[in-house]
């Protein structure tokens, strides 16, 4: 929930690479993805001018984050030139657009400003904008803000698009039959944000799109194939003063499927409500993969006077263990708040389901907002637990009566004991705190899969891994 930035780039490919084709439940068709591609205007005194390979460029205005204009980028080498009014503007740039390789990306300058203030007689000329596609960003090659007086720059981080939605289209147009003018479909969707990109799923389904924020607007895009049918589809969401999202939702057709356009809005569902009850005394585990085999371990404690601690750390062979202080509360809506000293801003966390062995939370207030999975834990049962178990590095051997040893990798005796249902495994070389995940097995007389996870702690008592290990017992 809260150590995330060192995954960014892990999670952009992993991500990318993890897309389906998206939205098969909305074959039904709807489109048009606002502006047109005519000439910018002459009778404003802003021109924004660069140089890309190849794309639409369009200038929203900040305050209320609607499209001002667009215009295609054309010539020897591929130019575009935006004339607004002086104001405020972020731009975004839409790559081979309308096909099934269409590509988004937000204009980041070098500085890391997003956002230009253009008084009025000015011309700023971008220069050539690199695209990157991990990040999703189009940047200058150099600054092309400094020595222009006329142009002030701001660093404004994307709106937090994340939630679980009531969406409805609104169609305008549509080739196929029963989305006739007028005619609106409404889905649940969940939409998750987090290193620099937006992913939007339609709920029962496991197709997903993907977009690049910019302020507070985002261009989801996803083309999907259905034999013989396919079709490249396009959302562009705007979120609003009341926290809702609109903006225009787009399909074209290929190979004789339909192709529609029309109007998006969205309300956020009405997620549950925490209670005090819930959080105090629990401890919850994240996992999250971090690539080339590696996973980011978290363990969350919501002690009973209100205290927080988070302690995380990757399964590596040399892993640095973070850890994080604070208090946590529930507030009048039902939101778990979570104050670290230091951070500049509360951790808020909405829960958006709720299930015997894991929860659903809507995360705000830290670098990478987004949806996150806590799994549950729950108290080990002592009477169950004596038996011989397999796990990954060997075979685990528990006595009654509080002794054991370890065959495999790290062969050697240890002793064991649960006070609270929490297991405390103790070794020549260190003590293992461990908890048991919600979603272990068992019978009414012993574990059948015993899944731990927990804490291991030098024999001074600090802590230098946290780990998830899986054991299934043997006949």
């Amino acid at each position: 929930m809260i150590h995330e930035n060192r995954r960014q780039g892990f999670m952009v490919l992993a991500i990318i690479f993890s897309l389906s084709f998206v939205f098969l439940l909305w074959h039904g068709c709807g489109g048009g993805g606002g502006g047109s591609d005519s000439p910018p205007t002459p009778t404003k005194s802003v021109f924004i001018k660069g140089t890309v390979p190849g794309t639409v460029a369009i200038a929203y205005d900040t305050a209320t984050g609607k499209e001002a204009t667009r215009n295609v980028a054309s010539g020897t080498p591929k130019t575009f030139s935006l004339n607004v009014a002086p104001g405020d503007y972020y731009l975004m740039f839409i790559e081979n657009e309308g096909t099934p390789t269409q590509r988004n990306y937000s204009f980041q300058n070098v500085t890391g400003a997003n956002v230009f203030t253009c008084k009025a007689n000015t011309t700023l000329n971008l220069g050539i904008l690199v695209f990157d596609n991990l990040s999703g960003t189009a940047k200058p090659q150099t600054d092309p803000i400094s020595g222009n007086d006329n142009v002030t720059e701001t660093v404004i981080p994307p709106a937090d698009f994340s939630g679980v939605w009531t969406a409805t289209r609104k169609f305008v147009n549509s080739t196929g039959s029963g989305h006739s003018p007028g005619t609106t479909v409404t889905d649940n969707v969940t939409i998750a944000q987090g290193f620099g990109i937006v992913t939007f799923s339609p709920a029962g389904t496991t197709e997903t799109a993907i977009g690049v924020p910019n302020t507070n607007t985002v261009i989801l895009t996803e083309y999907w194939q259905s034999a013989p049918y396919s079709a490249l589809i396009t959302l562009e969401m705007t979120k609003q003063s009341d926290g809702s999202l609109a903006g225009n939702y787009s399909k074209v057709g290929y190979g004789g499927e339909c192709s529609e356009s029309g109007t998006i809005t969205a309300v956020r569902s009405t997620p549950g409500k925490f209670t005090a009850e819930m959080l105090a005394g629990k401890v919850f585990f994240r996992e999250f993969p971090v690539g080339f085999g590696l996973y980011e371990f978290s363990l969350f404690f919501f002690n009973t006077d209100f205290s927080f601690r988070n302690s995380s750390s990757t399964n590596a062979l040399n892993p640095a263990v973070e850890i994080l202080n604070g208090t946590w509360s529930i507030d009048g809506s039902g939101r778990m708040i979570v104050k670290i000293p230091g951070f500049p801003q509360d951790v808020i966390g909405t829960l958006l389901s709720d299930s015997p062995t894991e929860m659903q939370i809507s995360v705000e207030g830290i670098d990478d907002p987004g949806i996150e999975i806590f799994q549950k834990t729950v108290g080990i049962e002592t009477s169950k637990i004596p038996g011989t178990y397999t796990e990954p590095d060997g075979t685990a051997i528990i006595n009654p009566g509080g002794t054991g040893s370890f065959i495999g990798i790290n062969s050697g005796p240890f002793t064991w004991s649960v006070a609270a249902g929490i297991l405390t495994i103790t070794t020549p070389n260190e003590k293992n705190i461990a908890y048991a995940l919600a979603s272990s097995s068992s019978t009414a007389t012993s574990y059948t899969i015993l899944k731990l996870v927990g804490e291991e702690l030098n024999l001074d008592g600090s802590v230098h891994n946290i780990f998830k290990v899986e054991l299934t017992r043997n006949p």
